[in-house]
């Protein structure tokens, strides 16, 4: 029922490591200064590191919240596993 052989799994890791990698690119490139670097002076506007991370981010961004809408997709076709032993929560009052 649980760990990498669950479906779930296997449809949501692969988005939340993608979503890491487009983040841990933005936080490489604005921490090496990879633009300015290569092209000093030619980037001092428009094209500079910290303008890429923005765009990276906000990729980012987006990819996790398509991936809120693949698992709201496949919440709304698969329902959640049941359990055979159903605890009850106990109320504070």
């Amino acid at each position: 029922m649980g760990g990498m052989e669950n479906s779930m799994v296997k449809l949501l890791l692969p988005r939340v490591l993608g979503m890491y990698l487009i983040s841990g690119l933005a936080f490489v490139i604005y921490l090496t200064r990879i633009p300015e670097r290569w092209f000093s002076g030619r980037v001092d506007y428009l094209g500079h590191s910290h303008q890429w991370w923005h765009i990276f981010v906000v990729l980012a961004l987006y990819y996790w919240h398509n991936s809120g809408l693949i698992y709201i997709d496949y919440r709304m076709h698969n329902a959640c596993p049941m359990s055979d032993e159903i605890i009850p929560i106990a109320r504070p009052y």
